[in-house]
């Protein structure tokens, strides 16, 4: 009586392989959201940076504000003139402002994608605290990526699943 060979594998069974990592997936959107909001956010942050630093594109900008503003105010009455010249010249007066604090708003921003993304490199190699770290930190709006909250909370999901097996 012949017995089978138990020696050689069976073709249509499938191997076993172990455990995968419960974070590998949601890390790599999350380093890919935090490179995204890193690119977008440097951008924003240069671009903020040198009109804050060239005096002639500042007032060039004020200029081509006051124009628009003009161009509304014609279709206002005496009292409506009056409030919106108020408003518009608390806005060119404060211009230079608004540019540094936009900066330092995507520099912020930047530290937050920065943390995404590291985060999403902790959870690929299994770092639960990365994991939750990077998850927090895509879950803030930033303003570059619509989808950091519901990647955030998946990220969250496979952070707890870290070690549990």
């Amino acid at each position: 009586m012949n017995l089978p060979d138990n020696t050689h594998p069976n073709p249509n069974q499938v191997p076993q392989t172990q455990a995968t990592n419960p974070g590998t997936v949601p890390g790599i959107i999350l380093l890919v959201v935090g490179l995204l909001g890193i690119l977008i956010n440097g951008y924003f942050a240069f671009s903020f940076y040198s009109a804050s630093s060239n005096e002639d594109k500042i007032a060039q900008a004020q200029v081509e504000m006051e124009k628009v503003f003009e161009d509304q105010k014609k279709e206002m009455d005496g009292e409506q003139k009056k409030q919106y010249d108020e408003m518009t010249s608390m806005i060119l007066d404060n211009f230079p402002v608004y540019i540094k604090r936009g900066m330092m708003v995507c520099l912020a921003f930047l530290v937050l994608a920065g943390l995404t993304a590291l985060g999403g490199f902790g959870l690929m190699k299994g770092s639960k605290g990365m994991g939750i770290i990077g998850s927090l930190a895509a879950m803030i709006p930033q303003s570059c990526c619509i989808f950091g909250l519901p990647i955030g909370i998946w990220g969250l999901f496979a952070s707890m699943k870290i070690g549990k097996s």
